[in-house]
């Protein structure tokens, strides 16, 4: 298996630099360094090994991947209080309650239920199994049997060989003869062959050509040679797989839901980081590596770095919770086994003359050993046509204006997320290419018109990523819908737009905002509010949703302050405030009046103008989400000064803030994705990215997805496909993009950012968060893991 080991190690450093950058920035105090020892795939040099970090006092270790080297370190694991977290051993032997051994695969009888179940679904009704003499071996041979039997199928005598053979001849001159007498009962199409073997298929598969009969029935593998690279890289195996039609499972997350989409942004990012350190993808066990250091790290971290047993395994437990990685939430049984999942199926497919890649196929979903859902088992599989054309893809972004800093951030997270797509697309052998064509909106509704204008004349794209702002996607509205176009802004909130139409809308719109807010005033005791806001349709429709919901909850919304959103000077605006906020104090109390703000970048202009205003430095002061994270407002001293000094608080569209809540309380959960993005970013610009860029992201992924499924359609096939795709979107920044009847997403959190005092001066952080998540009413629940802040430690979510 030692390819399966140079690809854990590469996921290892991996992990190790974003474990330590997600400490560092949430103020951790740790780091955490791993040591690499070889288990050669044997029992005896893997407990060895063990013995070596015994002595250096490590009390949890990532692997071994065989079942038998985890047979074979068990005992000393056991008894000297280590706790064993194996990225690939499955065999149902070692699935024992209250042993220090956790898997981060589900055990064989899993695999062997989704191998019957597929060959069923197949139509096979004999199957042959070939099977190495080891615990793995026996386990998935027993387990397979025992599932296709009670499929009213039979199961022959299992053939089995010794792990360590290098001679293959007898075994295939046995398998030949026991091929070719199946084949005469019962037809070639009914019989398969169940090969349970590491890479020891490689030159079985190399000396099968020998032997005629052995293509002519299908073979199926198990999950220690699917996605091998050096079957690929040997030509005669490779060739003698694709004529076999051999089919092989790997518990892995891409296949969990409809087959839309070809795999997941979020996996392919891992796997592009992979080919950058080793050359190649990767593979499932390599994720499964990944994943088990951010569990350890979290779980040594929250333990306090404790040397009891007992607190590591509930510490472990707590992090299993908290903890999503790029397979989902980890779901362990009684015996610290993998619980839930998806086996997916892949194949060989020759892609040019002597080039071979693994493609999906089929998957089947499992649950506490049972099939999952209506379809567990599923047989089409997801490829991209080889000879996809170039496909091009327009964004209209605010790359000066009012709205540039946003608009120039998401310039830079195209790029990238076009890069990571063709990267892909290249890695799949997929001829065709992603293309950009970004166009300046200067944040003016008339500008963003005529650029899109041009676009549809020049014919160069049926996708728009964009516009931003609410008055240019109403400005384009018509023109979208009556040329044909789809638009998909990651940005524009106005309520007023939420209509059946063409532009779909990867955030929360203004009246979820509004209701996020005003749960926070009521929860802050907030009575009145005077608003101060543009005279723009972000600014207008936020202050009309506003409104409903507080006086929904028995609020008081005074006159407050319209602009004009090209007012340079705010002397006159804020000596009306200063009026209203006067009496509202003397009709209301100091403690229950507070001040909302519905602003872009001018936020700052007008702290700096209200800086010597007393009255208005004495009010709670509430925020938009074109307010969160405002950099400027920091950079400024007297601004900076303004806005601790009424602790200024904005809710923002947060699609990195999430909670646990099928616990209680509910628990901060850590997104390995999530944090491999800011990390990234942080990186390479310096800053985190601004909260519209997952959206960004994703509308990339959505926009290509939908061209690949439409091809050159009309517009009703392309909105047809959009919503397909998107409803099968799991694995994007935005997590649930599928659209209601007006285009619009309708789950996700808004996180609100306040500035926190640190050592290096103020920063802007999450104080508090509303959530909305199907099926759910809204309650309130303390919650004492946020980040120490200047506000309540509170949670409201749906």
């Amino acid at each position: 298996m030692s390819s399966y080991g140079e690809t854990g190690q590469a996921a290892a450093q991996i992990a190790v630099e974003d474990v330590n950058a997600y400490f560092a920035r949430a103020g951790i105090p740790y780091q955490i360094q791993v040591l690499v020892e070889d288990s050669a795939t044997d029992p005896a040099a893997a407990l060895t090994a063990l013995q070596k970090f015994a002595n250096q006092g490590i009390q949890i270790v990532i692997g071994p991947y065989a079942s038998s080297t985890v047979a074979g370190v068990k005992d000393f694991a056991d008894q000297n209080d280590i706790l064993i977290l194996s990225p690939a051993s499955s065999s149902v032997s070692l699935s024992i309650a209250g042993d220090n051994i956790y898997r981060m695969v589900a055990d064989d009888s899993n695999q062997g239920l989704a191998i019957a179940h597929y060959l069923a679904g197949v139509g096979k009704k004999r199957l042959i199994p070939v099977f190495m003499d080891d615990s793995f071996g026996n386990s998935l041979y027993e387990s397979t049997r025992r599932a296709f039997e009670t499929l009213e199928s039979v199961c022959e005598d299992g053939i089995p060989f010794p792990p360590e053979t290098n001679n293959f001849d007898a075994l295939l001159q046995t398998i030949n003869a026991r091929v070719e007498s199946a084949i005469a009962q019962e037809g070639a199409d009914a019989v398969a062959v169940h090969l349970i073997a590491f890479e020891q298929t490689v030159q079985l598969f190399q000396l099968a050509k020998n032997y005629p009969a052995l293509a002519g029935v299908l073979w199926i593998g198990n999950d220690g040679i699917t996605e091998n690279q050096r079957l690929l890289e040997n030509a005669d195996a490779a060739a003698f797989a694709v004529r076999a039609g051999f089919v092989s499972p790997i518990l892995r997350m891409d296949d969990t839901s409809t087959v839309v989409i070809p795999s997941f942004p979020f996996t392919q990012h891992f796997m592009q980081r992979m080919r950058a350190k080793i050359g190649r993808n990767g593979d499932e066990f390599s994720i499964h590596v990944y994943d088990a250091i951010w569990l350890s790290a979290l779980a040594a971290s929250r333990s306090g770095n404790s040397t009891d047993l007992n607190t590591l395994k509930s510490s472990l437990a707590e992090a299993s919770i908290i903890y999503i990685g790029y397979f989902a939430r980890i779901v362990w049984n009684a015996a610290g086994d993998r619980d839930v999942g998806t086996y997916g199926f892949y194949s060989v497919k020759e892609t040019a003359a002597n080039a071979y890649d693994w493609i999906n196929v089929g998957s089947f979903r499992f649950r506490s050993g049972r099939p999952q859902g209506q379809v567990p088992l599923r047989l089409t599989g997801v490829e991209i046509p080889a000879d996809l054309p170039n496909l091009n893809i327009a964004a209209l972004l605010p790359l000066s204006g009012e709205l540039s800093g946003a608009g120039q951030s998401a310039q830079r997270i195209l790029e990238i997320s076009a890069n990571n797509l063709n990267s892909y697309l290249q890695a799949e052998g997929v001829a065709g290419r992603i293309s950009l064509t970004i166009e300046d909106t200067q944040t003016d509704p008339a500008v963003t018109l005529h650029k899109l204008q041009q676009i549809a004349a020049s014919d160069s794209a049926r996708i728009v990523i964009g516009p931003f702002d609410s008055a240019s996607v109403a400005a384009v509205k018509e023109f979208v819908d009556s040329e044909g176009l789809i638009v998909i802004s990651p940005a524009s909130t106005a309520s007023s737009l939420s209509v059946p139409d063409h532009i779909y809308r990867l955030i929360l719109d203004n009246a979820k905002q509004a209701q996020a807010l005003v749960g926070l005033m009521r929860q802050e005791m907030v009575r009145a509010v005077i608003p101060v806001w543009r005279n723009d349709t972000y600014g207008n429709d936020l202050q009309s949703q506003l409104r409903d919901k507080m006086l929904a909850a028995d609020g008081v919304v005074l006159e407050g302050v319209r602009y004009d959103p090209n007012t340079t000077d705010f002397s006159s605006l804020i000596q009306t405030l200063n009026d209203q906020v006067n009496s509202a104090r003397q009709q209301f109390g100091d403690k229950f009046v507070a001040v909302v703000l519905f602003s872009y970048e001018e936020a700052k202009d007008i702290f700096i103008s209200a800086f010597d205003q007393e009255r208005l430095r004495s009010l709670r002061w509430y925020g938009c989400d074109a307010n969160a994270r405002l950099a400027s407002v920091l950079s400024d001293p007297r601004a900076q000064d303004f806005a601790v000094a009424v602790d200024f608080t904005s809710p923002t569209f947060a699609p990195d803030y999430h909670l646990a809540d099928w616990v209680d309380p509910p628990a901060l959960i850590v997104f390995a994705d999530f944090e491999n993005f800011v990390s990234d970013h942080i990186r390479q610009y310096g800053q985190a990215p601004n909260v519209y860029d997952y959206g960004v992201y994703d509308a990339l992924w959505l926009a290509a997805y939908t061209l690949i499924k439409a091809g050159a359609a009309d517009i009703d096939r392309l909105n047809t496909q959009y919503a397909l795709v998107a409803t099968g979107f799991f694995g994007g920044f935005t997590l649930y993009a599928a659209p209601n009847a007006a285009g619009d997403i309708q789950t996700g959190s808004f996180g609100f950012i306040a500035p926190v005092s640190t050592d290096a001066g103020y920063r802007w952080d999450y104080v508090a968060a509303y959530h909305f998540l199907p099926r759910r009413d809204s309650f309130l629940v303390a919650d004492k893991t946020l980040r120490p802040s200047q506000a309540a430690s509170w949670e409201l979510y749906p």
